[in-house]
């Protein structure tokens, strides 16, 4: 016997508050004492929004009524009225509380916000900062391989680990194997401005970005779904940040080589270090004695005598030299 088919509620769209960054969308409500309180919006839709707040609201809770509020783009009031407290929770990637409030008698006009928008829009700004997005470099996984690279995002509370292939200053490319998540894969839950609540990226151990992502590409190839995804909460990484990490790698790589060295001369027998010492110290001390030679030497008045007195030193020098570095030679 087939089961029902469930049904589920209608679900308005809703827009990131990064699409209509120009008009800086707030909202606006007074406490129990009066005071008005302005905050940032996170989302929003026809019937609701979500706000943001870096510390929780202690008047607001799930269920409560909030009376006239307003909410503002550019300064310009889309909605006077009453919400309901939807939702209140803690967002721990970006350490904020959000609010989710459903607007009663009342709707957000979105055409005419996004009409705002364009109207406020400095077109050149525009061009720019796209120009920045695409031309931004990036490091491909020729560079990325040489590094211990982890990322994953959070989907229905579950960790779900993907392959990185490009990072850039405002986001990453990576890829999804299918054998490793098929839901995901199939269901192509994976589409165009989705936004990943909790994207977090680690070089060698050390978490360089942990945060919101918008998917701004996402297609299949073969066994692989490749996504690009457009970071909504600051940048990705500095270069910066692996020029560290390889610098930090090194010193490792360092310490290692000399911990290493140390081991290995712990195992020299007593008696080849000892006469390696005296084979030192005969270095150093004839090269001494020869600096005193040469500052005798080169007091004599005439060049002539100098290299004279240099030759003959040399020669009477050289047999019995060679013959006491041959017996310590012995030693060894």
């Amino acid at each position: 016997m087939s089961q029902p088919f469930k049904s589920y509620p209608y679900r308005p769209q809703r827009y990131h508050a990064w699409d209509v960054f120009e008009t800086s969308p707030r909202v606006i409500f007074s406490d129990p004492q009066g005071q008005e309180q302005t905050f940032p919006l996170l989302n929003f839709s026809e019937q609701g929004l979500c706000l943001e707040s870096p510390q929780p609201i202690l008047h607001l809770k799930s269920g409560d009524f909030l009376r006239s509020i307003q909410v503002l783009f550019s300064d310009k009031v889309m909605f006077r009225g009453d919400a309901k407290v939807k939702h209140a929770t803690f967002h721990k990637a970006s350490e904020k509380w959000l609010y989710g409030l459903r607007l009663i008698e009342g709707k957000l006009p979105i055409s005419e916000i996004f009409q705002l928008r364009e109207q406020m829009q400095d077109r050149a700004l525009v061009v720019e900062r796209l120009t920045r997005i695409q031309r931004a470099p990036r490091r491909e996984r020729d560079f990325l391989d040489s590094f211990d690279i982890q990322a994953s995002f959070t989907w229905q509370d579950r960790k779900v680990p993907v392959q990185i292939e490009n990072v850039s200053e405002f986001g990453f490319g990576f890829s999804l194997d299918a054998m490793a998540d098929v839901e995901l894969f199939a269901g192509g839950i994976l589409q165009p401005d989705v936004v990943l609540e909790e994207f977090v990226f680690s070089v060698d151990g050390k978490c360089l970005f942990q945060g919101r992502v918008r998917v701004i590409h996402a297609c299949k190839e073969k066994f692989l779904f490749k996504v690009g995804a457009f970071c909504l909460d600051g940048l990705s990484v500095s270069f910066s940040d692996f020029e560290a990490a390889a610098k930090l790698r090194e010193a490792k790589k360092g310490l290692v080589l000399f911990l290493e060295k140390a081991e290995q001369s712990e195992k020299i027998h007593p008696e080849f270090k000892i006469a390696l010492n005296d084979f030192r110290y005969f270095l150093e001390s004839m090269k001494d004695y020869l600096d005193r030679s040469q500052k005798q030497i080169d007091t004599l008045p005439e060049k002539e005598k100098q290299e004279f007195a240099i030759q003959a030193l040399m020669s009477f020098s050289e047999n019995l030299l060679v013959k006491h570095m041959r017996d310590l030679m012995r030693k060894l």
